[in-house]
C-alpha cells in the first residue's frame, strides 16, 4: 500500500541495514569527490587545467547525486523512520546513478567486464532490493520515472555509445592512448590479454 503523505516506515531490519550501507558508501563517495577531487592528480588523458576543470566538475556532479542519496539514508537512521518523500528520493537517486552505471554496456569488455563494471556496483543491488521490497510504498509516477532513467541508460549504451566504441581491439587501443594505467588494470584482471612481451620470460623459463 502506498504510504500517505505524512506516512513513514520504521527504520529496522533490512531497511536499516541498507540505510547504513548507503550512508557510508554514498556520503563517503560524495565527500571525496566534492571536497578532495581537486587535490588528486587527474588521469593521464587530462592534458591541461581546462580539461582538469571539466573532469573535476563531472566528478562533483556525480558527488552531488551521491550526497543526496547518502543524506536521505542518514536522515532515516537518525530519525528511526523513513518518510514517503525520503523513500521516493531513494528510488529517484538510485535511478539516476544506475542511469550512468548501465552505460558500462557500451564498453566492449565482455561478460566478465560487464559483471565487474555493473553487477559489482552497490547501487545495482540496492536498487534490486528497494524495487523488490518497497515499490508498493511509493507513488506510481516515481516508479515510472525511476524505470525510465534505467531504460534510458541501457538504450543510450547500446544504441548510441556502443557503436562509437567499436570492437574490443579498437577500444583497447583507445584506452592505451588515453589511460595506460586503466588498461594495465584491465589486463591484470583478465579483461584484456597481456602483451606477448610480458609472457615471453615465463614461456622461456618453462622451456
Amino acid at each position: 500500500m502506498v504510504l500517505p503523505e505524512q506516512g513513514t516506515l520504521p527504520a529496522k531490519d533490512g531497511l536499516l541495514a541498507v540505510l547504513y550501507l548507503e550512508a557510508i558508501i554514498y556520503l563517503g563517495i560524495g565527500v571525496v569527490e566534492l571536497f578532495v577531487i581537486d587535490f588528486i592528480e587527474p588521469p593521464k588523458y587530462v592534458r591541461n587545467a581546462f580539461e582538469g576543470y571539466f573532469h573535476s566538475m563531472s566528478k562533483k556532479f556525480h558527488a552531488s547525486v551521491c550526497m543526496v542519496l547518502g543524506a536521505c539514508a542518514l536522515q532515516g537512521i537518525v530519525a528511526g523512520e523513513v518518510s514517503r518523500f525520503e523513500l521516493e528520493m531513494m528510488f529517484f537517486t538510485l535511478g539516476l546513478v544506475m542511469n550512468m552505471v548501465w552505460t558500462g554496456f557500451a564498453l566492449p569488455i565482455g561478460a566478465k567486464g560487464w559483471l565487474i563494471s555493473i553487477a559489482l556496483k552497490p547501487e545495482f543491488w540496492f536498487q534490486i532490493w528497494i524495487w523488490c521490497t518497497k515499490c508498493d510504498a511509493v507513488r506510481i509516477p516515481i516508479l515510472v520515472v525511476s524505470a525510465l532513467l534505467n531504460i534510458h541508460g541501457l538504450v543510450l549504451a547500446i544504441l548510441v555509445l556502443k557503436p562509437k566504441m567499436g570492437d574490443a581491439q579498437s577500444f583497447e587501443k583507445m584506452l592505451d592512448e588515453s589511460d595506460p594505467e586503466m588498461k594495465a588494470k584491465f589486463e591484470k584482471i583478465g579483461i584484456f590479454a597481456k602483451p606477448i612481451a610480458e609472457s615471453e620470460p615465463l614461456q622461456k623459463g618453462n622451456a
